[in-house]
């Protein structure tokens, strides 16, 4: 079949875009199989197999780009799956260039489209990038040997407010020279009792979980019973270092430990009045 289609078109001997991909959104105690496998095809396989193919039919390409996106360095609620296709990409760009191919992963951003229609990006870090700005930075990316390049319109001061990408050496190059560096917040230094600092703690974790008014948290259950993964996990340890400034361990999103066992440990050098 690509033989056929390289004899079709010429330009495939010369340059490939991988633009494949599925979103499936769910929580980890909502993820299955099915749908793990539905959301890596497209991406892991898709690009794989290109890669394969591009070798077997021996083709010199320019270029060999692939579409990731932005949700692999900054992460996404309930995208797990999706964050995982996107991290092989950046890392198949990567392992061509180390064998001498070529090789170009693409974390975009939100992109001027029918998927963003309607959403209200205001609050996040990441704001739509229109096709005029984009395209000119996607074809420049085009012409150089970075394996993995961002193409995204962040948003510097709420990308800065943000006390786990802040504190994150990753970032440092990005943030250093930002204006609004001088005015994010501090972590908390106000001295909290107990009580005070458990009620925060479950409130910043309702709201991540999405419970409702109504909806009861189970302290007595793990974080990942109740649908927390490793992204929302890191989103509650940057908001609960914010509002008490104390810095929860990874192993607290371990099924071996309760939500009641996490706010002890972070509430245990506090006074009880």
């Amino acid at each position: 079949m690509f033989s056929g289609i390289r004899d079709a078109w010429s330009c495939l001997s010369t340059s490939n875009i991988h633009t494949a991909g599925i979103v499936s959104d769910a929580t980890i105690n909502a993820v299955n199989y099915q749908d793990v496998e539905r959301v890596l095809g497209p991406k892991v396989m898709g690009a794989w197999n290109l890669h394969l193919v591009s070798q077997e039919l021996e083709l010199n390409l320019d270029s060999f780009a692939m579409l990731s996106s932005i949700s692999g360095p900054l992460g996404n609620p309930g995208q797990a799956a999706y964050v995982g296709a996107n991290s092989f990409l950046d890392s198949l760009a990567a392992y061509r260039q180390g064998i001498g191919l070529r090789g170009l992963s693409l974390q975009l951003g939100a992109w001027e489209s029918r998927m963003i229609e309607g959403l209200d990006l205001s609050k996040t870090m990441v704001q739509a990038m229109s096709h005029d700005e984009g395209m000119p930075l996607l074809i420049k990316a085009l012409s150089t040997n970075d394996p993995v390049q961002v193409i995204a319109n962040l948003d510097m001061e709420k990308l800065g407010q943000n006390p786990t990408i802040s504190g994150d050496p990753m970032y440092r190059d990005v943030l250093i020279n930002d204006p609004t560096k001088n005015h994010r917040p501090s972590l908390a230094k106000t001295v909290h009792t107990k009580v005070v600092a458990k009620q925060k703690i479950i409130e910043i974790l309702r709201n991540l979980l999405e419970l409702g008014a109504g909806e009861e948290l189970e302290l007595e259950e793990s974080l990942t019973s109740c649908g927390m993964d490793s992204i929302a996990f890191a989103q509650a340890r940057g908001h609960v270092l914010k509002a008490i400034g104390v810095d929860i361990p990874m192993l607290y999103l371990s099924d071996a430990y309760s939500m009641n066992d996490m706010i002890s440990h972070a509430c245990k050098d506090m006074t009880d009045t």
